[in-house]
């Protein structure tokens, strides 16, 4: 049977910089083109000797925000819809959906709120004013809805219904153990692909197999996935 390639693609978005320092991180078609290629070096190098089929590149993903929004404090207006981070995104997803065998999941955006940059207390070592704080080290966040169990749902899906044999998540996040949990008891191969980042013990151990591409060994690396 094939595999099936998962990518968190908001995962692989913060971890592309890093592991592509070379690669334009602003140019949606560089960055399409590496998860793509990506994706299939899983399936040729995992079973060396014996080729895979594949079966689909599943990549899950929120769309961008679009409206109006006010900054909170200076009162000017922030539109959405005309921002780098919207024209990016919307390009993003129209060329992931042009590449063969590549299906792209949306969830949705939750709420979203205006944080601090960076912790308070290094704001104010850096020797920021409040003004500065205030007014200059705000930013607007949102939070994804539904992509998570998306892939839950596909996982556990494929592996009861006994579509693909092996899956290969790229990804890092915890919240997958379950879902990795069932996969592995019906018989489905599974394999963690973190980008560089480390790894907690809870999921590495409810994986087959880690498969960090261009890193020896990704318990190695450093939160912001730097070598050691």
């Amino acid at each position: 049977m094939p595999t099936a390639i998962l990518v968190d693609c908001g995962y692989f978005l913060k971890q592309f910089p890093i592991v592509y320092p070379d690669n334009d991180s602003h140019d949606p078609k560089v960055v399409v083109q590496v998860l793509y290629e990506r994706a299939l070096s899983h399936v040729n190098a995992l079973d060396a000797g014996a080729p895979r089929a594949l079966h689909k590149i599943l990549c899950y993903d929120c769309p961008p925000r679009k409206g109006r929004i006010v900054h909170p404090l200076t009162g000017e207006p922030k539109n959405f819809g005309t921002s780098d981070t919207y024209n990016f995104r919307t390009q993003f997803h129209r060329e992931l959906t042009g590449k063969r065998k590549v299906a792209l999941r949306l969830g949705e955006l939750g709420d979203g709120a205006w944080v601090f940059k960076q912790p308070l207390e290094k704001l104010v070592r850096q020797g920021h004013t409040p003004l500065d704080i205030l007014s200059n080290q705000v930013r607007y966040i949102h939070t994804q809805k539904g992509v998570d169990m998306k892939i839950g749902i596909d996982i556990a899906m494929m592996s009861i219904r006994r579509i693909v044999s092996q899956m290969v998540l790229i990804s890092g996040d915890a919240d997958f153990v379950p879902a990795a949990k069932l996969a592995r008891r019906e018989g489905v191969d599974f394999i963690l692909d973190p980008m560089g980042k480390w790894v907690i013990e809870s999921l590495r151990e409810h994986i087959d197999d880690l498969h960090d591409i261009g890193f020896v060994d990704s318990n190695r690396h450093n939160d912001d996935g730097s070598p050691e």
